[in-house]
């Protein structure tokens, strides 16, 4: 997942695998019914287990899935 400001978030199907790690990874649009506020943007990520809140991605413009084979994707 991709911030407007340049920030990058990487899940790994591992991690979201229910039979693996299990993680529940949201992408929020609103929050009790209401669009999300002018500093979080359109939509942004919630939930993971890092203890430092490191891939929470605000504002997300691309969530790009891609499988071991793809090539880099070039900005």
């Amino acid at each position: 997942m991709t911030g407007s400001d340049g920030y990058d978030a990487v899940f790994s199907y591992a991690e979201l695998d229910p039979e693996l790690g299990g993680e529940l990874v949201l992408v929020a649009y609103a929050r009790d019914g209401q669009p999300l506020g002018p500093s979080e943007g359109m939509a942004r990520t919630v939930g993971g287990s890092d203890k430092r809140g490191s891939r929470l991605v605000s504002n997300v413009v691309r969530i790009e899935v891609r499988d071991v084979d793809s090539p880099p994707r070039v900005s």
